[in-house]
C-alpha cells in the first residue's frame, strides 16, 4: 500500500481506492470539458476504476 501525504494539520490528502485502500493510481482516460477535466483512474493494486472531475483554475 502507498503512503498518503498529510496536510499540515495531520489530515490525509489524495485519493484512496474504495475497494482496497491503496493510494497508487494511473490515469486511464482523460477528457477536457468546459472548464473541467474528467479522468478515469485505475488502482494499480486491484484494478478498481474511479472517475474524478477536476476544476481548471486560472
Amino acid at each position: 500500500m502507498s503512503h498518503k501525504p498529510e496536510a499540515d494539520d495531520g489530515e490525509q490528502l489524495g485519493l484512496e481506492c474504495p475497494k482496497c485502500g491503496c493510494c497508487d493510481f494511473r490515469a486511464y482516460y482523460t477528457r477536457r470539458q468546459a472548464k473541467r477535466i474528467r479522468r478515469v483512474r485505475i488502482c494499480r493494486h486491484c484494478g478498481q476504476r474511479i472517475t474524478t472531475t477536476e476544476r481548471i483554475v486560472g
